[in-house]
């Protein structure tokens, strides 16, 4: 890559911070639960276009702190990926920014703890000296005194020679659920376990049950309670685009569930992927390359000035700078807990 390239992407990701969203710079201030938008139903709605949503890549689901203040998300593509942040302080949300642990290196995969005091990532940046990796490594940062701390690599278990990419997630009890391509597994990305006991994670294992096939399962999503995971496909045989979003569910002898696609309501021909499941367990957050439909407005829960009605008439009526990128989604949980098996309800 080119450094004209290069300097012409860090302009563009500049520009996106600066001017991509200027509902920050005017008048209106941004107030309400997550960011003030209006809550889904069971059908999946585009998240706070031209603020979250842009025309820009959002290849990352949002992550949220247990109290609702902060909210976390990737953009990305070529020749930068990175996490953007906003914060409520007093009530009202920052502009979106460069998180404070991003920004320099290639980063992807976020999530959370359920306590809201880690962040898990993936990443390339070098474990010592100040080159990039050839392959990604899981990093965490820590939250202490309300700040989130210089970021490190959690190493093995959680990091396993045979994978150059992985995304965790960490239920309430810190099991831990990661993908990996084992040689031993039962073929392609399959989900894996490492269960924290005395402290320290055991090696991973195969999730047990008919969860793992032949085919892809990747990107996991953990509930807080353990009891069912969201994952991605890209090649299942009932999938109905390019990538599809599907549960696993734990069953009473403790093994997993075949995967079950989400549906109409998730799932569209076009890629659903990276999804995250809201601190309260109401929605179903993921990323999805399918075209913005544009409605008329019927209200808004703030009033809106010109700038902020030309911002949104830019950002449906724009082409992203790639057609594969995407946007940011979320639809009621309920939609996951409408597929569990019969014997577990």
């Amino acid at each position: 890559m080119s450094l004209k390239r290069l300097f012409f992407g860090i302009f563009l990701l500049t520009t996106f911070l600066n001017h991509g969203c200027p509902q920050q710079d005017i008048s209106t201030a941004i107030t309400g639960d997550y960011l003030g938008e209006v809550p889904p139903g069971r059908n999946a709605k585009i998240f706070a276009p031209a603020l979250v949503s842009t025309i820009f890549n959002e290849d990352g689901s949002p992550i949220f702190t247990p109290d609702g203040n902060e909210i976390f998300w990737r953009i990305s593509g070529s020749p930068f990926s990175t996490f953007v942040s906003m914060k409520r302080n007093n009530g009202v949300w920052s502009r979106p920014e460069i998180a404070s642990f991003s920004g320099q290196y290639q980063d992807a995969a976020l999530s959370i703890s359920p306590d809201g005091k880690k962040i898990y990532f993936a990443s390339k940046r070098p474990k010592t000296g100040t080159e990039g990796l050839s392959k990604f490594n899981t990093w965490m940062t820590e939250k202490i005194n309300d700040e989130w701390q210089a970021p490190l690599p959690v190493g093995e278990p959680i990091d396993h020679p045979d994978d150059y990419y992985t995304r965790v997630s960490v239920a309430a009890d810190g099991t831990l659920i990661k993908q990996s391509k084992e040689p031993d597994g039962k073929g392609g990305w399959d989900l894996f376990v490492c269960r924290m006991i005395d402290g320290k994670y055991t090696e991973q294992q195969n999730l047990s049950g008919p969860v793992n096939t032949e085919y892809n399962e990747y990107a996991p999503q953990i509930s807080s309670d353990g009891t069912f995971i969201v994952f991605q496909s890209d090649d299942y045989p009932d999938s109905k685009g390019g990538i599809d979003l599907f549960v696993t569910f734990k069953m009473s002898d403790n093994t997993w569930s075949n995967g079950i696609n989400l549906g109409n309501a998730v799932n569209t021909n076009f890629v659903e992927k990276w999804p995250t499941i809201t601190p309260d367990g109401k929605y179903l957050f993921f990323t999805s390359d399918r075209p913005a439909e544009v409605k008329y407005a019927q209200y808004s829960i703030q009033k809106k000035n010109l700038e902020e009605i030309e911002t949104l008439y830019e950002f449906f009526h724009s082409q992203k700078y790639q057609p594969t990128w995407g946007d940011i989604y979320w639809v009621e949980a309920q939609v996951i807990e409408d597929l569990k098996p019969h014997e577990l309800k």
